[in-house]
C-alpha cells in the first residue's frame, strides 16, 4: 500500500524531495562556480549535486500518492528556517559562513535577509508543487483504481 512510517512517510519523504531538490537547484544556479573539482571529488560533486537531486526526485514521483494534506506543509518548512538560523548563528560566532549568500559581513543585513527571502521562497514554491502534485497524482490513481 506504499509508504508506512517514519521517514518513509509520505510527508517526511516529499519534505526530503523538497530539501534534497532545493540544495540541487541552490548549488547548480549559484554555488558550482566557485570550485573547479577535479578527479574524485568531480565525481563526488556530481553525484551529489545532480545525480542524487534528480534520482530522489524521480524515486518520490514512483512512488504512491494522494496522503499529503497542506496542513503538513509548515512541518516541512520549519527545518530549513531552523538551519538558517543555525548557519547564521554560528556564522557569526566564528566568522564563517557555509554559503556565500549568507556571509553576513560580506553582505549586511539586508543583503542576507534578501538572500534568505529567494531561497526561502523557493523552498515554499517546491514544496507547494510537490503537495499540488502528489494530491493531483493520488486523485488520477484513485480514479483510475
Amino acid at each position: 500500500r506504499g509508504r508506512t512510517g517514519g521517514m518513509a512517510a509520505p510527508a517526511p519523504s516529499a519534505a526530503v524531495a523538497v530539501y534534497i531538490g532545493i540544495t540541487g537547484l541552490v548549488y547548480v544556479l549559484v554555488l558550482r562556480t566557485l570550485w573547479h573539482p577535479q578527479g574524485l571529488h568531480w565525481w563526488a560533486d556530481t553525484g551529489l549535486h545532480y545525480v542524487v537531486p534528480v534520482l530522489y526526485l524521480l524515486g518520490w514521483l514512483a512512488g504512491p500518492h494522494g496522503q499529503l494534506r497542506w496542513r503538513q506543509l509548515g512541518g516541512v518548512l520549519l527545518f530549513p528556517a531552523l538551519y538558517l538560523g543555525w548557519a547564521l548563528l554560528v556564522g557569526r560566532w566564528s566568522g564563517q559562513y557555509p554559503y556565500p549568500f549568507l556571509d553576513l559581513a560580506a553582505l549586511g543585513g539586508m543583503g542576507v535577509a534578501r538572500n534568505a527571502a529567494v531561497v526561502g521562497l523557493a523552498f515554499v514554491a517546491l514544496a507547494a508543487l510537490l503537495w499540488r502534485i502528489d494530491m493531483r497524482m493520488g486523485a488520477r490513481a484513485h480514479t483510475v483504481g
